[in-house]
């Protein structure tokens, strides 16, 4: 006998919907395009400013069609990335949260919480 054996075994708290956040929901999307960030990495600040750039134009050549989620990860390595990650989630309960327009504003003045 195991020590948690499966029938006694809780799953675990995980939530309802999906996870992270999506950049104008899309009813059917054919794509989904999931991004993994870290607010205090220069490499997803790169990867963000791309996508600021490019979503436009992938969302007028196949309008309804592509689905943007990005998921927060913040890395042990980065030594103020729980602090971003803090400032994001205290931000999301404010009325009008605006996903995309603060993780853009945190990535233009990353260099600063450094």
């Amino acid at each position: 006998v195991g020590i948690c054996a499966p029938d006694h075994a809780m799953p675990p708290p995980l939530p309802p919907g999906p996870l992270g956040w999506a950049h104008k929901v899309q009813a059917n999307p054919v794509v989904s395009l999931e991004l993994f960030l870290d607010l205090c990495c220069p490499f997803s600040a790169k990867m963000f400013a791309v996508l600021e750039r490019v979503a436009p134009a992938i969302e007028e050549k196949h309008p309804g069609k592509v689905q943007f989620r990005v998921f927060n990860v913040p890395q042990p390595w980065h030594a103020q990335s729980s602090y971003m990650h803090e400032v994001a989630l205290a931000a999301s309960q404010i009325e009008g949260f605006q996903p995309w327009s603060v993780h853009s504003e945190i990535f233009k003045n990353q260099a600063q919480f450094f």
